[in-house]
């Protein structure tokens, strides 16, 4: 990978956008979305630029370099798509009909492919003093069989809906130069500049798709051991409610300590222990929002002793206070 530097807008002095400007914006790009709590619609909630340019042949470009300035959920139905999300810099949370995932560019850009063959929930967490740019290229279901129809079959066989996996892997450096370009361009509405991100847009699709293919190569070679950590999922994901002890689910699973953390690691993109906090908080949140819990007993199901340390890991994960969502 080249050098890894971007255009950016930078934040000093960036507009300011409230939510019901990231509701239109979103809308423009081709989904209604709704926020969690009512409140968030009049609120100031990033600064920076999130843009969405369209066109009419099934295209659309998806670009964010924004800090975020307050914790709220988005609940949205994505219609059928195939997407690349590049993610440059920052971290991304977000759920598709109710899995969870997180991208993290601590290690570098990172480029996913959401394969949606058909209609699915997505649910995207802001989280305050969370910055992040990425750019989101989609094509629709329309375009992919006029433009590619030979590669169209094989990429709705890796649709999410059928394999529950969100396929991941470092962009090439032609991928990060493609994004970097849509990046740089300060006024999409002229039409120059919108046939210069559409070109860039096409390239990143090209480059999505061979990245996609060698994904699939290596998936084949190691599909095992991505379906025995799937079930390692299944099993931590059935007793949340019990500490984790990864020397005896390694001992269940036929696999020593360390290989469990390294395939782990491999296929989910984080260490168990990061994945079991995750959907304890997920559960507690679950509590708090639906049920009404109190912040102790929600503190209490996600397996930590003081609410304390409840409070700040909450805070950490959403960007507010667990009792500002009770009360919500």
């Amino acid at each position: 990978m080249p050098d890894e530097k971007m255009a950016s807008t930078g934040f000093a002095g960036s507009a300011v956008i409230d939510g019901r400007r990231l509701t239109q914006l979103a809308e423009s790009g081709g989904y209604r979305s709704q926020f969690s709590k009512p409140a968030s619609y009049g609120k100031a909630l990033a600064r920076g630029r999130f843009e969405c340019v369209v066109y009419p042949a099934g295209l659309s470009v998806h670009v964010c370099d924004m800090e975020e300035l307050a914790g709220t959920t988005t609940d949205s139905e994505l219609s059928p798509r195939l997407s690349f999300l590049l993610l440059l810099r920052g971290k991304l949370t977000f759920r598709l009909n109710d899995q969870a995932f997180e991208l993290c560019s601590d290690a570098g850009p990172r480029c996913a492919a959401m394969i949606l063959e058909s209609p699915t929930r997505w649910e995207r967490d802001l989280q305050r003093g969370c910055r992040q740019t990425k750019v989101h290229v989609t094509v629709s279901p329309q375009w992919l069989a006029q433009h590619c129809p030979k590669l169209a079959k094989r990429v709705w066989a890796l649709s999410f809906q059928r394999s529950q996996h969100l396929p991941l892997w470092r962009p090439s450096a032609r991928a990060f130069a493609a994004a970097s370009e849509i990046l740089a361009v300060n006024n999409p509405e002229m039409e120059l500049q919108r046939l210069h991100i559409e070109n860039q847009a096409l390239l990143l699709v090209a480059e999505g798709l061979a990245g996609l293919e060698l994904w699939q190569q290596h998936q084949s070679t190691g599909s095992r051991r991505a379906q025995r950590i799937a079930e390692i999922c299944q099993y931590l994901d059935g007793h949340l409610d019990q500490p984790l002890n990864l020397d005896e689910i390694g001992k269940m699973f036929g696999m020593s300590t360390s290989t469990l953390q390294r395939y782990f690691k491999q296929v989910t993109g984080m260490p168990a222990g990061d994945y079991v906090r995750g959907k304890r908080l997920d559960l507690a949140r679950q509590l708090l929002l639906a049920k009404g819990a109190t912040v102790t007993q929600a503190a209490y199901a996600a397996g930590y002793n003081h609410p304390t340390n409840f409070i700040a890991a909450y805070k950490r994960r959403y960007g507010c206070c667990p009792g500002s969502e009770r009360n919500s």
